[in-house]
Order: structure tokens, then C-alpha cells, then sequence
């Protein structure tokens, strides 16, 4: 799944704690979004389910998507 396009998350964009985190939710509200993953335009480094970044939710553009998951 990682390479076709960055995903948008559900949390707002924060700076993680220090120390190990388990499933950190980050900000309850906020100005940016966080995604992740990597898209297929950009270098390899950034084709880990670790990279993540931040942008403004009213930007679009074909590098950013979703992934719905149904538990």
C-alpha cells in the first residue's frame, strides 16, 4: 500500500512526546492535518509508514488520499 499516494490522518498535527507511544492521538483541534505514508512523485525515503508530515485540510492535490477501514 505504501507509494501510491500520502494518506491523510484523522489527528491534527503535533509534535510527538518523547519516549515510546502507543497509539498518541495527537491535538483535539488544530490548523494542519497530519499525513503519512509516501507518494509515487517523491524519493524513496519517503515510502515508510513512519514518515509523516503536516498541511492544511482545504489544500488538494493528487499526491493526497484516504484509506477507509472498517473494523
Amino acid at each position: 500500500m505504501s507509494g501510491n499516494v500520502f494518506e491523510w490522518c484523522w489527528d491534527w498535527a503535533d509534535v510527538y512526546p518523547s519516549g515510546t507511544q502507543t497509539d498518541y492521538s495527537g491535538l483535539v483541534l488544530g490548523y494542519f492535518r497530519a499525513f503519512r505514508d509516501g507518494a509515487w512523485i517523491y524519493k524513496s525515503s519517503y515510502l515508510r509508514s513512519a514518515y509523516r508530515s503536516d498541511i492544511s485540510p482545504s489544500i488538494r492535490h493528487n499526491r493526497l488520499g484516504i484509506r477507509i477501514v472498517c473494523y
